[in-house]
């Protein structure tokens, strides 16, 4: 899944995992010279079942992507904020 303009767009369900969705991500800000960052993404299970995982990967730049694996019991309506490690921009 590609995300352009992530900091102004709506939410979006993620490909392949049913009713998550992408509720929020971290907005990097062009400005700001060798600074760090820590990057997120906040996902939203829209659905009526539980999502006990999912996969999400973060790239910057065309860098590789960093990964994170998230296992656990994500129930309607709720949200979980996936933090990954911080980079430099």
């Amino acid at each position: 899944m590609d995300v352009w303009l992530s900091s102004r767009s709506q939410p979006k369900l993620l490909e392949g995992y049913g009713d998550a969705e992408l509720a929020a991500i971290s907005d990097v800000l062009p400005t700001i010279c060798a600074a760090t960052v820590v990057p997120f993404a906040e996902v939203r299970n829209a659905g009526d079942t539980d999502i006990t995982e999912f996969v999400l990967e973060y790239t910057l730049d065309g860098a590789t992507p960093l990964v994170e694996n998230w296992t656990g019991t994500l129930a309607p309506g709720q949200k979980v904020k996936i933090e990954f490690e911080e980079i430099s921009v």
